[in-house]
C-alpha cells in the first residue's frame, strides 16, 4: 500500500528549496540572513495562502454549479398555483 508520505517529501523539500532561493536572493540584495530568511517565508507563506484561495474559489464554484445541476430537475416537478392563491392575495393589496 502507497501513501502521499513521498509526495508530502517531494513539497517540504521544495518548499525548502524556495526559501533557500529566496533568502539567498535577500542576502545578494545586502541583506543580512535572519531578515532574509524571514522574507523567504512571508513571501512564501503568501504564495501559500493565495494558491489556497484560488483552490477554496475553484472547489466553491464546482459546489454551486453540481447544486444548480441537482436541482434543475426539482424546478420541472413544482406545480403552478391554483387560483386565488398568493398570486391574488398580494394582488389584492395594490
Amino acid at each position: 500500500m502507497r501513501t502521499g508520505l513521498g509526495i508530502s517529501k517531494l513539497r517540504c523539500v521544495r518548499f525548502l528549496a524556495g526559501q533557500a532561493r529566496l533568502a539567498a536572493s535577500g542576502l545578494a540584495q545586502g541583506i543580512d540572513a535572519p531578515t532574509a530568511q524571514l522574507q523567504a517565508i512571508f513571501q512564501l507563506s503568501s504564495l501559500i495562502e493565495r494558491n489556497a484561495l484560488v483552490m477554496t474559489y475553484s472547489d466553491c464554484f464546482w459546489l454551486m454549479g453540481v447544486l444548480i445541476l441537482a436541482m434543475t430537475p426539482v424546478v420541472l416537478l413544482l406545480r403552478r398555483p391554483k387560483n386565488g392563491g398568493a398570486g391574488e392575495a398580494l394582488s389584492a393589496g395594490h
